[in-house]
């Protein structure tokens, strides 16, 4: 998926998402709106389990796992998320998320012997994960 940001002539901002293979015309996938996207995302979220979070923090650098508050779902967690913290817990929760009908419908976790692609420079925030 491609992302493009959008500017119409009366000032209206979109920005979106898009198949790469459209612009050879091989996907007809419609254009998705990134809020809709990232809802998508945090409604995925419900889906991961705490050990799963924990699992896939222990594998970076930059996160204690230990951090984590108990008392917050990982829902919780992504949704008091800065954008960049969120990127980050994408990146190491997820290879691959696949979005269908405004949802997401599958994923694939990443390939833990690969090189991160993750790019948050620091901890998350305590207070997002900390009691």
């Amino acid at each position: 998926m491609i992302i493009q940001h959008t500017v119409t002539r009366r000032s209206d901002a979109y920005t979106y998402f898009f198949c790469r293979n459209r612009q050879q015309g091989t996907c007809s996938a419609s254009y998705i709106n990134v809020a809709v996207a990232e809802r998508a995302v945090e409604r995925y979220y419900t889906t991961v389990s705490r050990p799963q979070l924990a699992k896939a923090l222990s594998t970076a650098d930059s996160v204690d796992a230990t951090d984590i508050d108990t008392a917050l779902t990982p829902v919780q967690i992504y949704e008091s998320c800065t954008n960049d913290e969120r990127r980050f817990l994408n990146h190491v929760l997820f290879r691959r998320l696949y979005l269908a009908d405004n949802r997401i419908t599958d994923h694939e976790p990443p390939d833990r012997d690969a090189p991160t692609r993750a790019s948050h420079t620091g901890p998350i925030s305590h207070d997002t994960l900390r009691d």
